[in-house]
């Protein structure tokens, strides 16, 4: 019942971020071409309670026959559940550091072309606001500069961009670029290109546009439901 009480707030949060104050747009570029935006963990809640799904989750999982709710749960236990824990396992990422990551708004945005590892691809950055779990931020950070070495024979090194302290990682295989790890004002960057990082940094200082306000974003928002 809990699994697919998550899975269903994750499901629901980018209609139900529409009625929040979310501002995870403001952490990316003007330029970007695709938005993906989260709400956090900690909005989902508030609006789980506010909207009565709990209840009318449970009401509609009650009416399900054993052989449908098993249905319905398998693909998650059987596949999906173990492979996230495989995941999490190989970087020894704890579930209350994923969730201390997740209670903030996150946002995916996707950006010009960018070269990595000889093979032209979309820029992206993964930005998460850490602005109340800065602990959980740190632990992940570490984890993951540990565990590289042991997942992808690469390498970290510390390096100063946009004027901040940057992970820069090498993953030594043939195809895969550099990534860009670093955090700044509480928002924690992960991103595939030096130049979308960068572009990402300066939004956040308010050095730049942010993709929250353009036209285009603002339009957008207003066509979901609960604007």
């Amino acid at each position: 019942m809990k699994t697919i009480r998550t899975l269903t707030i994750l499901c629901l949060s980018p209609l139900l971020a529409a009625q929040q104050d979310s501002t995870a747009a403001a952490f990316v570029p003007a330029d970007s071409f695709v938005i993906v935006e989260f709400a956090g963990l900690e909005q989902c809640r508030a609006a789980w309670s506010a909207h009565g799904l709990g209840e009318f989750l449970n009401t509609t999982l009650e009416q399900l026959d054993t052989e449908q709710r098993s249905a319905l749960l398998q693909p998650w236990e059987q596949e999906i559940a173990p492979q996230l824990n495989q995941l999490l396992g190989a970087i020894d990422l704890s579930p209350a550091t994923v969730q201390g990551l997740l209670q903030g708004p996150v946002v995916l945005g996707v950006g010009r072309p960018t070269l990595g590892g000889g093979v032209l691809m979309p820029s992206v950055a993964l930005v998460f606001d850490v602005s109340g779990a800065s602990q959980s931020a740190e632990r992940a950070v570490s984890r993951l500069e540990a565990a590289i070495p042991e997942l992808s024979r690469g390498t970290v090194e510390l390096e100063t961009i946009a004027g901040i302290d940057t992970r820069v990682v090498h993953p030594g295989q043939p195809g895969i670029g550099d990534f860009f790890i670093g955090s700044v004002s509480g928002r924690l960057i992960l991103s595939n290109s030096r130049g979308y990082f960068r572009a990402c940094v300066a939004v956040i200082e308010g050095r730049a546009q942010s993709a929250a306000s353009t036209p285009a974003y603002t339009s957008a928002r207003s066509q979901l439901p609960g604007s």
